[in-house]
């Protein structure tokens, strides 16, 4: 499988606008993922998205928004015309801060299909169509237009729960706080971490660390360690040629089969399907 890297066209913005072409013959692009999201409108025809094991055929007039880190593979019949967009919020920022703002700045599923009859749908083509108008006509100023209609359509997702809270990118005095406990875990991901640990480390009882973590990250502890140690594992899995047992025990799994679950959760596939992928 391949991990794509986002080529932005857009201008100090990370940005990918695919040009609206028609298929002249079936096309299939195996299975990827890429950091950012992404947004395919179908215009005629159809498109399959196969995520795991699961087939969603997306009709004309539908869209589909498929979450980052998503391993996908897509098949798209001969005659269908479509428009993608790739698009990530995140810019310089450390990792630590991206590790936190996943949980703040995240959509819940995979994947969502907008069916042509809803509202989301309907708000979404607006600002769809304006970019690819936008894009092709490429008049002066075109992508700042495009960056706007961007931010509109996060602010649709937004309105719509499809990414969650608004107030993602706000880091306040209690995020503050806990920075020290955020940046440990990444630099001690293998070790063995303790609830006693973390809330040491920054002076709180158990019970408070807890409300307060929760509060700023918006998951709880374990669940941070887990996503940390996974990002991790990700890594070992296309950069090397290590065994999955001993890249869960390199990120500090307790097992394997606790390693298998919890990546599973995160990515939506096992460890071992994820390196079928890569290669």
């Amino acid at each position: 499988m391949i991990t794509e890297l986002l080529i932005p066209n857009i201008a100090d913005a990370r940005i990918c606008v695919h040009d609206l072409h028609t298929v002249t013959s079936q096309s299939i692009w195996d299975w990827h993922m890429h950091e950012e999201y992404e947004i395919f409108m179908s215009l005629e025809g159809e498109r399959t998205y196969y995520i795991g094991d699961k087939e969603y055929v997306v009709k004309k007039g539908e869209i589909i928004f498929i979450n980052e880190q998503v391993p996908h593979k897509t098949a798209t019949e001969k005659g269908s015309v479509g428009f993608v967009l790739q698009f990530n919020p995140l810019t310089a920022i450390s990792e630590a801060q991206k590790s936190v703002i996943h949980f703040l700045n995240y959509a819940t599923n995979d994947i969502y299909i907008f069916k042509p009859e809803t509202t989301i749908n309907a708000e979404l083509s607006v600002c769809l169509k304006s970019i690819i108008n936008e894009n092709s006509n490429k008049d002066k100023f075109f992508e700042n237009f495009i960056i706007s209609d961007v931010y509109k359509i996060f602010a649709v997702l937004y309105r719509y729960d499809i990414i969650k809270n608004t107030e993602s990118f706000r880091f306040t005095k209690e995020i503050e706080k806990i920075q020290p406990v955020i940046s440990y875990i990444n630099e001690h991901y293998h070790e063995k971490l303790t609830l006693e640990q973390m809330s040491d480390l920054v002076n709180f009882d158990k019970s408070h660390f807890c409300r307060v973590f929760k509060k700023c990250v918006n998951t709880s502890l374990v669940d941070y360690i887990n996503y940390i140690r996974v990002c991790k594992a990700e890594k070992l899995i296309v950069s090397t040629n290590k065994s999955i047992a001993e890249i869960a025990e390199e990120t500090g799994f307790s097992s394997v089969a606790y390693f298998t679950k919890t990546f599973k959760a995160i990515k939506s596939c096992t460890p071992t399907q994820y390196k079928k992928f890569k290669t």
